[in-house]
């Protein structure tokens, strides 16, 4: 919404509102006392209600922040596991003598359903996962860090 647009706006909604005073004013000339008095209580709740207004718009632009946020980290991690993270799991996965083994149970496919994602989680859980880190291949996964 442009500058223009909220003043125009806002001008819109200050004159309904003034038309609404105006008509109950015209409408019951007899109880201007009353509407006096009411007028006051509505401006006595005005702190109140823009307090409440101001609470919520906070709380939703902190949420839209927050998934902003969310959105940017995994274009982040995204961009990580497309460019490093998949070559440097293959060396992580080359310090193990059981990697036919590994690559065999966790082999995932984008038809896997949720049955099989959590029978590879608990395989990968139940499984002791021993770790031969020769000098070469230790000097590959030094090399794919830097």
């Amino acid at each position: 919404m442009t500058k223009s647009e909220f003043r125009n706006l806002a001008l819109v909604l200050i004159l309904i509102s003034a038309g609404i005073y105006l008509a109950n004013y015209l409408l019951f000339p007899h109880r201007a006392e009353e509407l006096a008095f009411l007028t006051l209580i509505d401006f006595a709740f005005l702190p109140l209600s823009v307090l409440i207004v101001t609470l919520v718009v906070d709380r939703l632009l902190a949420e839209r922040e927050k998934n902003a946020q969310r959105y940017k980290m995994n274009m982040l991690i995204s961009a990580f596991f497309s460019s490093t993270g998949t070559p440097l799991l293959h060396l992580f996965g080359d310090l193990t003598p059981a990697e036919e083994e590994l690559d065999r149970q966790l082999a995932v496919a984008p038809d896997w359903n949720d049955n099989q994602l959590r029978e590879a989680i608990r395989y990968l859980r139940q499984t002791a996962l021993p770790v031969e880190a020769p000098p070469e291949k230790l000097l590959a996964l030094g090399e794919a860090l830097r």
